[in-house]
Order: structure tokens, then sequence, then C-alpha cells
């Protein structure tokens, strides 16, 4: 048993100590500037213009739905419309 606790204890000392970052850093390379900058700065690349362009039509989808939705929920459509002659179907 002795030789077991020796044998882990030389194993345990043949490893090198765990690599740590330095303290107080992150691992983000440039400081991270705040959310309203990142939102009013125009993107820099092609592809940043491509999901700037696709996140506006999608806004634009977003409120044109809700728009919508709120006339419907103002006026609703009136879907069994009754005949001018009191009628309640087209048939005589």
């Amino acid at each position: 048993h002795q030789q077991q606790q020796q044998e882990q204890q030389q194993e345990q000392q043949q490893q090198p100590p765990p690599r740590r970052r330095r303290d107080g850093q992150r691992g983000q390379r440039r400081p991270q500037q705040p959310v309203f900058v990142q939102l009013l700065k125009p993107p820099t690349t092609g592809r940043g213009w491509v999901v700037m362009l696709i996140n506006v039509i999608l806004v634009m989808l977003l409120i044109s739905f809700l728009t919508v939705l709120a006339d419907i929920i103002k006026n609703p459509p009136k879907l069994l419309d009754t005949l001018p002659d009191g009628k309640t179907s087209k048939e005589e």
C-alpha cells in the first residue's frame, strides 16, 4: 500500500504545474467597447454589412407584422357578413 502511495507521489512530482493566465487578465485581446458604441459603428467587413442588412430586413418585417396585428385587433374583419337584404345565405 505504501508503495502505491509513493508511486502516485512520484507521478505527481513529474507532471508540470498547470498553466495559469496572469492574474487579472481575461482571454480578450482587445478591451470590449460599450454596447451603444458597437451598435452605432458601421460594420467594417463585407460579411458585417450582409448581417446588418439581414437584421434591418428582419426589424422591418417585425414592425410591419406588429402594425398589421394591431390593426386587426382594433378593427377585426367581419368574416360572416350578412347580405344587404337581410338574408342569412345566398340561396333563394
